[in-house]
């Protein structure tokens, strides 16, 4: 299974990547991304990790120039009654970081271990 990562305009991508085709997809990431709409995210309730999540991770920063942070809570919305009550779907908004310098205020280790944990071992 893949484990998608997209920052800007590659979340939107990835997004729209994991709805096509989520039976393989072991986990979603999108860092400052947005939904470009025009699909259906109904088929995202089907991603499972290794770990059996549905490892959905959102992140951006506060002070994102391109407002992804909001389009990243208003994801989020639309996202919890697909997943529902299973575990995975995290919205991480980073305090004081913008759109250009998410990486540095990524908790890289955490970032990483979620991957890991989402992983499908063969």
């Amino acid at each position: 299974k893949l484990v998608l990562v997209g920052t800007s305009n590659g979340g939107a991508t990835v997004l729209r990547m994991a709805a096509k085709m989520p039976e393989r997809v072991s986990s979603l990431n999108l860092v400052t991304g947005c939904n470009a709409g025009g699909f259906d995210l109904r088929p995202l309730e089907q991603i499972v990790g290794g770990d059996g999540r549905c490892n959905i991770r959102l992140y951006a920063g506060d002070q994102d120039q391109f407002s992804h942070d909001t389009a990243l809570k208003e994801l989020h919305q639309q996202l919890l009654p697909i997943v529902g009550e299973k575990p995975g779907l995290q919205l991480t908004i980073l305090p004081g970081v913008g759109h250009f310098d998410i990486g540095q205020g990524l908790d890289k280790e955490e970032f990483w271990a979620g991957i890991e944990a989402a992983r499908v071992k063969p």
